[in-house]
């Protein structure tokens, strides 16, 4: 089984567009100001917890701490990461 059918039950998104930084526009207490949002697309339907009504988009939202994770996370794993840009060159 693949991460991303453990994580979504699905197969992999394809990006759509760039990363956009959004601010926080209700922020409660202990929530982070801005957020990094991406859109992605889904080779199948998928259920939106925040529309009822989505099909195969849906918008993800990453904090900063978030990125530092993962930031941190590729350097430990360097091996990987050349192994990815070397699987996924000019795809």
């Amino acid at each position: 089984m693949s991460l991303w059918s453990e994580i979504f039950g699905g197969e992999e998104p394809s990006l759509l567009g760039k990363p956009y930084e959004i601010k926080n526009e209700n922020r409660k207490f202990g929530e982070s100001t801005e957020y990094i949002a991406v859109q992605v697309e889904w080779p199948q339907k998928i259920e939106s917890l925040v529309d009822t009504t989505a099909g195969d988009k849906e918008v993800l939202l990453f904090t900063a701490h978030e990125v530092d994770v993962a930031r941190a996370r590729a350097t430990s794993n360097a091996e990987d990461v050349v192994s990815f840009l070397k699987d996924k060159e000019y795809e």
